[in-house]
């Protein structure tokens, strides 16, 4: 038997959707041993949805920054680096273009420099629903337990360490 998991996203400019495979599940025969979802596949499952789905609203975010807020005038791409967003379901390397800032500002006597608009949206890089599992799971429990069973149970790997999770 085989279960094939895909993703379709709609709400873009093109009324065409492609669908992404997401995940493959496979089961060599049908005994009952294997009922479900393994927690493994369970993960894989969530992260990969987690980086299709943030992947694509941070693109879409970042077409609406690519003009100046002050004269509306397109920003010149200066170079494409990636940051890594933490988020519950594991991490994501998502692209973070840095751009010229206008020349409008020069006119008004600061120095031209680069921006980049995701860095400054997304400065602590974690999303709020990871900052408040580690902080809850942290206060009923020693750090480093908390981290163990927030890894085992979600996708994150080694993305979160007992440090960050006493900070929070």
């Amino acid at each position: 038997m085989r279960l094939i998991i895909e993703a379709r996203l709609e709400g873009g400019e093109t009324s065409e959707t492609e669908a992404t495979t997401v995940a493959v599940v496979e089961r060599k025969d049908r005994s009952v041993a294997d009922l479900g979802l393994t927690l493994a596949e369970g993960r894989a499952l969530l992260a990969e949805v987690q980086s299709l789905l943030v992947s694509e609203q941070t693109a879409g975010w970042m077409e609406s920054q690519l003009a100046c807020d002050r004269c509306g005038s397109t920003l010149a791409h200066k170079d494409a680096r990636s940051i890594v967003v933490r988020t519950v379901f594991g991490k994501v390397d998502v692209p973070s273009p840095r751009l010229w800032a206008c020349s409008c500002a020069a006119k008004q006597g600061r120095p031209r420099r680069s921006v980049s608009p995701l860095c400054k949206a997304v400065h602590q890089r974690v999303t709020p629903e990871l900052e408040y599992l580690q902080a809850k799971w942290a206060a009923h429990l020693p750090y480093r337990q908390a981290t163990e069973l927030l890894r085992e149970v979600l996708p994150l790997d080694k993305g979160i360490s007992f440090g960050s999770t006493r900070r929070r």
